[in-house]
């Protein structure tokens, strides 16, 4: 069976690193430390799921979202924030068509479950 391939979108190279870790084990992982950049490679790669931070500089989580409603791409978003105003976000996140939100910090397990989710979210459309 072909791995799902998840791109992880976050400023902080620490916290790709460490989602890359913690999933790289069941997933292809591809990360990107700059929104426009994740932009390319949405257009360019085959993703089956974006886990996003909220809070970046340029090309934000929201600005992710709108992107692929743009695109017509269906591809489920995880967002995540630890900014105390990106919290407050991620419910607007959610109803713009995030999938799945995730408060950092996060443990293993909660990652995992919000992958499972939201890659069965696109399963069942």
């Amino acid at each position: 069976m072909l791995m799902k391939t998840i791109l992880v979108v976050d400023d902080e190279k620490a916290v790709t690193d460490i989602v890359k870790k913690l999933l790289s084990d069941r997933y292809t992982v591809i990360t990107e430390n700059d929104g426009k950049r994740a932009l390319a490679t949405i257009e360019s790669t085959d993703i089956d799921l974006i886990i996003s931070d909220m809070i970046m500089p340029d090309v934000d989580g929201i600005a992710l979202i709108s992107f692929l409603k743009k695109t017509g791409k269906r591809i489920p978003v995880l967002i995540m924030s630890g900014d105390p105003i990106g919290r407050k976000f991620l419910e607007a996140a959610s109803i713009l068509g995030a999938t799945e939100r995730l408060t950092k910090p996060f443990t293993r397990q909660e990652l995992l479950q919000g992958v499972e989710k939201a890659l069965q979210s696109r399963e069942s459309e």
